[in-house]
């Protein structure tokens, strides 16, 4: 069962994890209002009602290029609890009440998905992405998606 809080984030709060330097505003960033169906079979059903709203934290649109950074990752490391935190990343939930507000993956699925994976990715001699740090996620207010 997942346990889902929510965080609607401001531009200042998006800078650590995007490594950008930008003057901003403290307004929330506006996605699209319309939600779509989850079309990635990999991660269709991790939300109740199976929707997302795009674009995602990284800017990206299409869920054609979402499914192979997935896929890319999931072919390194065969991780059930990666695979719900890199959708629950890529494919940010839509909520009808707040269609317009990104929501993150909390800090400890990060590290849930992180531990489950390091052993896999070190024995082909690789480390955990730079853009997925853990320490930039939320530890509040955020969404809990974890494998059984």
């Amino acid at each position: 069962m997942a346990v889902k809080c929510f965080v609607v984030l401001s531009v200042l709060n998006l800078i650590p994890i995007l490594g950008l330097l930008l003057m901003v505003s403290s307004s929330s960033i506006k996605f699209r209002e319309k939600c779509e169906k989850i079309r990635i079979p990999i991660c269709a059903n991790i939300y109740e009602n199976n929707l997302t709203n795009l674009p995602n934290l990284f800017g990206i649109n299409g869920q054609e290029e979402i499914e192979s950074k997935i896929i890319y990752y999931l072919t390194v490391v065969n991780e059930l609890k990666l695979k719900y935190f890199l959708c629950s990343l890529y494919l940010p939930p839509c909520l009808l009440s707040t269609s317009s507000s990104l929501l993150l993956p909390c800090r400890s699925t990060c590290h849930i998905a992180r531990e489950a994976s390091l052993h896999r990715l070190s024995a082909r001699g690789l480390r955990w992405p730079s853009e997925l740090q853990c320490h930039n996620f939320p530890t509040e207010n955020c969404l809990n998606v974890t494998g059984k």
